[in-house]
């Protein structure tokens, strides 16, 4: 079939590639002992570049090779990723070996995914048959030497994403390890270790620095709860913080906030300083989550599912609070304190009476939570600079893949 630009056609998967559909093996069989062959299924064992396959099968029935496509053919249909490794695949991926080793298909079946959509929308059971995928035509360069050209600009944009995720992956292993210790006391701010004489044992907390001190979250600060109100009151009034603003940021992003029409709200003002805490959740782990606001041009308030914790900020530096409360350690007893119902909550009292440990020195506060800020604004830079990357990937492939742009081949 003609493609309206020369040089280019437009071909039928199975022209560029043979399709093996998946078979799933004996329930009894599958494992995650390591006893047999990797086993993939579906999109939940597809990762950013490579299958991440969390099972195996000592009775594999379908087996894709190394170098090979996989595609996710059960809803969702259309996904892709590469495959590294001989493994088995289940009914919900078919592999696909291309013929020519131009690694054009890879990138081509994430620009058509919708031409898969259309397919799965059109069936009962949301999936795709084999046959189906074979007749889907995709257009693509006559020459092997342009399909080449054109998936090695586009891997090495991938390249680049993938190096950006592995330096935010870093940043956050060595951010995680930092927080252990620096708000434990055992790392000083300028990078140097306390020694075992500079601690003493609390009967209750255990190893504290000398010059530290331990206290309940009662002892320097007041709890608030929100207001409630009704679905209808929504759209107009006043911004008000509710449970996903705090979920989706440790620092309020005001401009996402909704709007309440609601009276009586002169003690419910935030101001900037104040933590919020998750006070009713659904998920467990999700509990005593807090945030920092940090302030707004407007009043803003806070709806029922949140606690406001107002505190001394001449004794406690707001952002080392912050970045101590969210640590796996205060994590855990946060959690610990909810009580499970058909919600998990958790009351002004247990959070009051949550016990912390905290530098006498208002000063190390700041350190440490500057320079637990410093990793934080370097990995929002390189988030920031993954999306503009994926947007240049977007639009590579759109142009790239159509024969609007073409690539030189001399």
């Amino acid at each position: 079939m003609n493609y309206p630009i020369e040089g280019w056609n437009t071909f039928r998967i199975d022209e560029l590639a043979s399709v093996i559909m998946g078979q799933s093996p004996g329930g009894e069989t599958i494992n995650e002992a390591g006893d047999g062959l990797s086993f993939v299924q579906g999109k939940a064992d597809l990762g950013m570049v490579f299958a991440q396959p969390k099972q195996y099968t000592s009775d594999p029935k379908r087996i894709s090779e190394p170098g090979e496509i996989l595609l996710t053919v059960r809803a969702p249909v259309g996904y892709v990723c590469k495959n590294n490794i001989r493994l088995a695949i289940g009914r919900g991926i078919s592999s696909l070996a291309e013929i020519d080793n131009s690694n054009f298909l890879y990138y081509a079946l994430q620009q058509w995914q919708k031409k898969f959509l259309v397919l799965e929308q059109g069936t009962t059971f949301t999936e795709i048959n084999q046959r189906e995928i074979k007749r889907l035509r995709i257009p693509a360069p006559e020459s092997i030497v342009e399909r080449k050209k054109i998936s090695g600009l586009l891997e090495a944009v991938d390249n680049l994403i993938y190096k950006t995720y592995e330096t935010i992956d870093q940043a956050q292993q060595l951010k995680k390890a930092l927080m252990q210790h620096l708000l434990s006391g055992r790392l000083k701010p300028d990078g140097t270790w306390r020694k075992s004489d500079e601690f003493y044992v609390d009967e209750k907390f255990g190893l504290v620095p000398i010059d530290w001190q331990v206290m309940k979250l009662k002892d320097f600060g007041r709890f608030t709860n929100g207001i409630n109100f009704k679905a209808d009151q929504m759209g107009t009034g006043k911004l008000f913080v509710n449970l996903d603003d705090i979920f989706r940021s440790k620092i309020i992003d005001c401009s996402k906030l909704e709007r309440v029409n609601v009276n009586n709200t002169q003690n419910l003002n935030l101001i900037p300083g104040d933590l919020v805490f998750v006070r009713s959740s659904v998920k467990l782990e999700g509990i005593g989550l807090p945030s920092l606001f940090t302030g707004h041009t407007e009043d803003i308030i806070f709806c029922g599912f949140v606690i406001r914790y107002r505190y001394d900020q001449e004794k406690v530096f707001p952002k080392f609070l912050l970045y101590l409360l969210l640590s796996e350690q205060y994590r855990r007893k946060t959690i610990s304190l909810g009580q499970i119902a058909a919600n998990t909550n958790i009351s002004q009292k247990a959070l009051g009476g949550l016990r912390i440990a905290i530098p006498k020195d208002y000063q190390e506060q700041e350190q440490i939570a500057y320079n637990l800020n410093q990793i934080d604004n370097f990995i929002e830079i390189k988030k920031y600079k993954i999306t503009k990357i994926e947007k240049l990937k977007k639009s590579l492939l759109q142009n790239l893949l159509t024969g609007k742009i073409r690539v030189q081949t001399e």
